[in-house]
């Protein structure tokens, strides 16, 4: 319902409309690689997501310590991510004027989807998958959506042992980590929501 009531707007963005960019196009591509911080150390961190109205979508996201002495070698994660300021403050006109700001703000991200850790020997299957929960937000370079961002992710996860009660749960111990990222986003126009919708100039 909320996209159907937004998307007429894609067909007449403007250039002072406070979206800087976003209504350019319907799909919200970001794809970026960083460091992930977590309680056996540092780990590469690199995530791709693909967002519908830069509001709703899946992602990805992969970790690995290149260290096979460690508990969690690896692992990779996937499921659905929600930014849900970017439509509300644009349907309340409540952006604030600064470009960097409005789309820090509106970057808020939470993310539900489930990991899996990756064996040592990559001829074992991969373990059963366990649930994770993130917290998100990216600080754009650039007063526009399209363009480089600096982002931070907080990741909790909970074991499929945890879970039924088989292990103790705990935050960090389960493989919560936090991951600091450099990305490139690129507003796209799929025409997902209309394929009749077009960007008046």
């Amino acid at each position: 319902m909320a996209i159907g009531l937004f998307a007429p707007t894609i067909a007449h963005a403007t250039d002072d409309d406070g979206a800087y960019g976003r209504y350019d196009g319907d799909l919200d591509l970001r794809i970026g690689a960083g460091v992930a911080v977590m309680q056996e150390g540092p780990a590469l961190a690199a995530f791709a997501s693909a967002m519908l109205l830069s509001s709703a979508g899946v992602y990805v996201h992969y970790t690995d310590a290149f260290d096979e002495g460690r508990r969690t070698p690896r692992s990779i994660s996937t499921g659905l991510v929600i930014e849900p300021l970017f439509l509300a403050r644009t349907a309340f006109n409540l952006q604030i004027g600064s470009g960097r700001l409005d789309l820090a703000i509106d970057s808020f991200a939470i993310g539900l989807g489930a990991y899996w850790t990756i064996p040592r020997l990559p001829t074992n299957p991969l373990n059963e998958p366990g649930l994770e929960f993130s917290l998100g937000f990216g600080l754009p370079i650039l007063a526009s959506a399209t363009g480089p961002v600096l982002g931070v992710r907080a990741a909790l996860r909970a074991s499929p042992a945890a879970m039924s009660g088989a292990e103790r749960f705990g935050l960090v111990e389960q493989g919560a980590q936090l991951s600091f990222t450099l990305a490139w986003r690129q507003l796209a126009a799929a025409h997902l929501i209309d394929a009749r919708d077009r960007a008046v100039r």
